[in-house]
């Protein structure tokens, strides 16, 4: 199978950072650098005490490409869950609204490791398809003190 020249030129993976703001809200979106921004990246939602955080890979990964999304500034009592998920790209909104939201469409994006030191998780995934597609990370946690 021979590569496209596309993918020769990028790199075989995609190792992006995002900051989890200190006290995240419902219906707000966060940066990078996990200040609230409208445009933001990183979204949240709560089920009870547990935290869900979504980080959208700036980047599509291309077929074969892995991607790992390092999540800073985690503090809780418990990693609870990892996943990485193909992701609908929308405009403006919260999570769920014009399409911003995980997908499980045709592509699949292979979860390969969830690694966690003081404050920070790294989540890895893998585009085992043969097309470019947006990718998320995703991480379920309790926040809390602690790291």
């Amino acid at each position: 199978m021979e590569e496209s020249i596309e993918h020769r030129k990028g790199h075989p993976m995609i190792v992006e950072r995002v900051r989890l703001p200190d006290k995240p809200e419902v219906g707000k979106r966060y940066n990078a650098d996990g200040k609230e921004d409208p445009e933001g990246s990183v979204f949240y939602e709560f089920v009870g005490p547990t935290a869900h955080a979504w980080a959208v890979f700036q980047q599509d990964l291309l077929p074969n490409q892995s991607g790992a999304m390092i999540f800073e500034n985690v503090a809780g009592s418990g990693i609870l869950d990892a996943i990485v998920s193909q992701w609908i790209r929308g405009g403006s909104g919260t999570l769920g609204q014009n399409l911003n939201q995980p997908s499980a469409g045709d592509a699949v994006i292979v979860f390969l490791a969830r690694q966690r030191a003081q404050d920070r998780v790294k989540v890895a995934g893998l585009n085992s398809s043969r097309a470019r597609v947006a990718v998320a990370a995703g991480l379920l946690y309790i926040p809390g003190i602690g790291g």
